[in-house]
């Protein structure tokens, strides 16, 4: 009869056989392999015998064969950290791209399967979960005669199917609990204490803490992980397209010779997240992003690269900082001065060199003050913008008067590069912490570890952060002093909860645009848990509205007599667009996202829980690469390669970039709707990644023959030079005229630079409202904005023919153009005027439509921005509030 005993295979490593000749243990096919691969890499492990990769330091007396040759965990993580030593990793991402190992599985079905639940435990389930399902299914093959197909331990699954292979850059730092200083794990043992010295002044707190459970084994206080950026690059260019998008921007117009190829720009993010709700406990992430791709694409996680994950409980004070990003800043200077080769998917047995420099710092303002090595906002030179001293506020020395010097903005004593440079120069040759003190006071700058890299401009290159400072910073500031402010003249809140409640049922009645997140109820509850998402919808779209007939003009200008950091950060973040574009470019949701993505990930909460953090983070964003590098048994199976989609929309491809137009130019698209004086027709050249949303098509239609006579009415208005005939009246169709045939394609909305335009024909009406700038019907006036409603948009195929011109040249030839519009229905002006929303930017229409025609026909390339609605107002009137329209450039 069949065994179901999994341990039945004869194993005689050193471990099994103690020694000992002849000697042997059974063990489980997992353990063989494992043990195996373990005696051929006994070498390098040997190099760091005290500290494993659970961070657990073991005598030299205590002997691994206690584990019987079972699957522990720990175990298993022994032989991974020999696999994921940083010196042998690194010869191996610099000159070719790494490939998925499986080991031990008996066919490519078994292992398709295995690599299947590992993932799928992974997205969705837990730990426990997925090897009650491994057992089972041991169980179910027994029960039909064949060899159990499972090891027994989750982990042993995912060392059997590679999983290491999206992690293999990681490596691990000891940290000291008091000061953050890094040591190399061989470095230390399990009596170290940190040798770090500063002002004579020596650390010695102790590296390691006894375990809770045996006497026998220390493990590290503090662990840090960091991921290789080299390793983390050549898995980037491994994939199919990275290197043609990281070129896309080349297509605008640039400075000849300025940036070699594969020359890549960073973004450098530091945040801090609290784990667990349950504990205040704040963990350190450490990002970079590459400016290169475009920004449709920037901020998905698989193009971010987790630099490092910083241990907490609680932030490094100050400087401690510079011990993590001195890591950091020795690979950026090999990047930038050395030269780094790797294969890439378009050069992938040839290495091709690849740099890198550090170009922008965008944290929020605590953790920029400590990256960028600049005093807290609260000190008396707290911009890292300008070197304005502020004053104690109220003779204290509790707050500033961020108020001073708003009278004579031109003032103010910008910082440069040379300066600050100098001052951290000086700060950091200090002898005692009262110079460094006085230095701090007076010139606002310490030292940070990013000044080593000699190319950056850390007071340029340090953004002021619009999320935080304006959304999550002024805008809740300033409700908390409504809500908490007596006013003088009704001697209540400026406001009451009743106006909470009516602002609320107001909020509920506008409708907003399709990426505006809505505050459902929130108002009412006293703006309770509001994300910074909701505080931009409040800020744009609904307090200009609900706040006009609240508050009283002169408190509106009360900011100017009580400034806090946040306001006076706002008067320079104009520098930060010069420099580095739209906020779109460098505000933080992008990053906020990732923080809430590692949180989500489960953890046992236990010692060095952070590595977990960037194991685990690594594994899911690398899931397309290593889906792609398996082994071509798997590749080449269809029905295999069909199913890991159901774990991913597109586990291989979603990183490649759309296609890019060379004749597409940026600047002239957005400047476009605004200039009236030029004939739009329809067919004018859209942005690359322009898409009527196949999802939401409507049909293959026919126009009305209203809509149809429109249509043909705007192509004689647009092209003069051509004679268009109808298709519905045949007889009057010659040879050198134009057929307009009535057939359409039909969508409900449409993307351009990754803003949504919906249209009545969308399942909900959010963003079908929009502005359009006409031709003034007085002659010298400016350009009229025009609301309208789309009901929906169309593409149509129009057959240009040959034409011929007096010098007998041909005009055009004869091809099928495709022309995209919106039809859109305009509204009626007021019945009578009502100015008392002009300050605000919004327009006061009639509900009611103007008698349609030929200017319904609208190309979508004339579309200015979009518009929330608010309706109620009387005589059937409506407002309208135009929003600022997303810009996402190449």
């Amino acid at each position: 009869m069949y065994s179901s005993s999994p341990y039945k295979f004869h194993c005689y490593c050193a471990q099994c056989s103690g020694g000992e000749a002849g000697k042997y243990q059974f063990v489980t096919q997992w353990t063989l392999a494992r043990h195996r691969k373990k005696e051929a890499v006994k070498g390098e492990s040997e190099i760091i015998p005290e500290v494993n990769a659970n961070n657990e330091v073991i005598p030299s007396s205590e002997n691994d064969s206690e584990n019987n040759g079972d699957e522990d965990f720990s175990n298993w993580q022994v032989i991974e950290n020999d696999e994921d030593d940083a010196s042998s990793c690194m010869d191996v991402v610099e000159f070719n791209v790494p490939k998925v190992k499986l080991e031990g599985f008996q066919s490519d079905v078994v292992a398709f399967i295995a690599i299947f639940l590992t993932y799928f435990q992974l997205f969705f389930i837990s730990e426990y979960a997925a090897e009650i399902v491994m057992k089972f299914a041991n169980d179910l093959v027994v029960l039909l005669h064949y060899e159990p197909i499972f090891p027994t331990k989750l982990d042993t699954l995912r060392n059997a199917v590679g999983i290491d292979y999206t992690y293999k850059g990681m490596f691990r730092l000891v940290v000291c609990p008091e000061c953050h200083t890094l040591y190399q794990p061989e470095e230390v043992h399990c009596d170290s204490k940190c040798t770090f010295s500063e002002f004579r002044i020596t650390c010695n707190a102790p590296l390691f803490k006894p375990a809770t459970i045996g006497a026998s084994k220390m493990y590290a206080n503090k662990v840090s992980a960091f991921n290789s950026i080299k390793y983390a690059l050549t898995v980037m260019f491994s994939r199919p397209g990275f290197e043609s998008a990281i070129e896309a921007w080349r297509y605008r117009t640039r400075h000849n010779n300025t940036i070699q190829a594969r020359s890549l720009l960073f973004t450098l993010n530091v945040d801090w997240f609290q784990s667990s709700k349950r504990t205040v406990y704040s963990v350190g992430a450490v990002y970079l992003t590459i400016n290169n791709l475009p920004r449709s694409i920037r901020y998905k996680k698989e193009n971010i690269i987790l630099v490092c994950v910083i241990p907490g409980p609680k932030e490094p004070k100050d400087t401690q900082i510079n011990n993590y990003l001195q890591v950091l800043v020795n690979d950026l200077k090999e990047l930038y001065y050395d030269d780094f080769f790797t294969c890439t998917a378009e050069s992938p047995n040839v290495p091709v060199p690849v740099r890198a420099a550090l170009f922008l710092i965008a944290c929020d303002i605590p953790a920029s003050r400590k990256v960028s090595g600049f005093t807290s906002f609260n000190a008396t030179v707290p911009c890292n913008k300008c070197s304005t001293a502020f004053p104690a506020r109220y003779n204290t020395h509790l707050q500033r008067d961020f108020s001073f010097g708003l009278e004579d903005i031109d003032a103010w004593s910008l910082r440069t590069s040379i300066e600050n440079r100098y001052h951290a120069k000086n700060w950091k040759e200090a002898t005692t912490k009262r110079q460094r003190a006085d230095l701090e006071q007076k010139f606002g700058t310490r030292f940070s570890a990013l000044h080593d890299l000699e190319y950056l401009d850390l007071v340029r290159c340090t953004a002021i952060d619009p999320m935080h400072g304006l959304f999550l910073g002024t805008a809740k500031e300033m409700v908390k002093i409504w809500r908490t402010t007596i006013c003088d003249l009704t001697h209540e809140l400026y406001l009451t909860d009743a106006d909470l409640k009516e602002m609320q049922k107001e909020a509920n009645d506008i409708i907003l645009l399709a990426q505006y997140t809505p505050i459902n109820q929130k108002i009412a509850s006293d703006f309770s848990d509001l994300k910074a998402d909701e505080w931009r919808t409040w800020c744009l779209a609904l307090s200009p509205l609900l706040l006009k007939s609240r508050l009283p003009v002169r408190h509106k200008e009360n900011w100017a007599k009580n400034g806090t950091p946040n306001m006076h950060f706002h008067l320079h973040l104009k520098d930060s667009i010069q420099d580095f574009g739209p906020i779109y470019a460098f505000w933080l949701y992008g990053f906020e996202r990732l923080n809430g993505d590692i949180k989500k990930m489960t953890v046992n909460y236990k010692t060095a829980f952070e590595v977990t953090y960037m194991k685990k983070f690594l594994s899911v964003v690398h899931y397309g690469d290593y889906i792609r590098n398996l082994p071509q048994g798997i590749k080449q199976n269809p029905v295999m390669m069909s199913s890991f989609v159901y774990l991913s929309p597109t586990p291989s491809d979603s990183l490649v970039a759309s296609s890019v137009s060379t004749s597409f130019d940026f600047s002239l698209f957005v400047s476009a709707p605004l200039c009236l004086n030029d004939t739009f027709t329809g067919a004018e050249i859209l942005p690359p990644d322009t898409q009527a949303s196949a999802r939401h098509k409507v049909s293959v239609n026919r126009l009305t023959q209203a809509h149809y006579g429109y249509l043909l009415a705007f192509y004689r208005l647009v092209y003069t030079d051509r004679t268009f005939t109808s298709a519905l009246i045949p007889e009057d169709h010659d040879d050198l005229s134009t057929m307009v045939l009535p057939d359409i394609s039909v969508f409900a909305e449409i993307e351009i630079l990754g803003q949504t335009y919906r249209s009545k024909a969308s399942r909900t009406t959010r963003g079908c409202y929009i502005e359009v700038a006409c031709n003034p019907t007085i002659p010298g006036k400016e350009a009229e904005m025009r609301i309208g409603e789309v009901q929906y948009y169309f593409s149509h195929q129009l057959q240009m023919k040959k034409t011929i011109i007096p010098n007998g040249r041909v005009f055009a030839p004869n091809a099928f153009d495709e022309h995209l519009f919106a039809f859109v229905r305009w509204y009626n002006a007021p019945l009578h005027p009502f100015r008392g929303f002009e300050c605000l930017g919004a327009a006061y229409y009639h509900n009611s439509f103007r008698p349609a025609g030929s200017d319904c026909i609208l190309p979508v390339s004339r579309i200015f921005t979009c518009v929330a609605m608010k309706q109620g107002y009387p005589d059937n009137h409506v407002v309208f509030l135009p929003l600022p329209r997303k810009t996402i450039g190449l």
